[in-house]
């Protein structure tokens, strides 16, 4: 049987959601001035999956109330995480937290943590139900593809 490849899974409002309520599970809320936040990814070669990351800290920054949001990286891209924190002091943020854009734990995910210093770090997404749900529909979507096909 040919192997059947789903679209990427974000970016998506399911993500974003899972993200915030890791944050919040945290003990991250909206609105808090004195708090800056870390949207931390991988990283990547390939622009435009660094620039979906950053779209949504943009997109935050905007929306939450926070001081700032700064999106950062793991790995080849940058900002790196400390980089990203510094920019957030410059804005006066007195607190950090670093949300994940990670599915699970690992490498990368430690790595966030080890260079976030004494920040709040919420935890990867995986379990969460709407993330679960995105897969299951990103399945659906592939298995419908390749029924069409046959």
């Amino acid at each position: 049987m040919p192997a059947v490849v789903t679209d990427v899974l974000g970016p998506d409002p399911r993500l974003e959601s899972a993200a915030l309520r890791r944050l919040s599970e945290a003990g991250v809320s909206f609105g808090d001035r004195s708090l800056g936040v870390v949207l931390a990814g991988a990283g990547s070669s390939h622009g435009p999956a660094n620039e979906a990351v950053a779209h949504v800290a943009r997109r935050w920054a905007r929306e939450s109330g926070w001081a700032g949001v700064e999106a950062a990286f793991a790995s080849i891209a940058s900002p790196t995480v400390p980089e990203a924190v510094e920019r957030l002091r410059s804005r006066g943020a007195t607190r950090i937290a670093v949300a994940s854009w990670f599915l699970a734990p690992g490498l990368l995910p430690d790595k966030v943590a080890s260079l976030a210093g004494e920040a709040v770090v919420a935890r990867p997404l995986g379990d969460d139900v709407e993330v679960a749900q995105l897969v299951l529909d990103r399945y659906d979507s592939a298995l419908a593809r390749q029924t069409v096909a046959a």
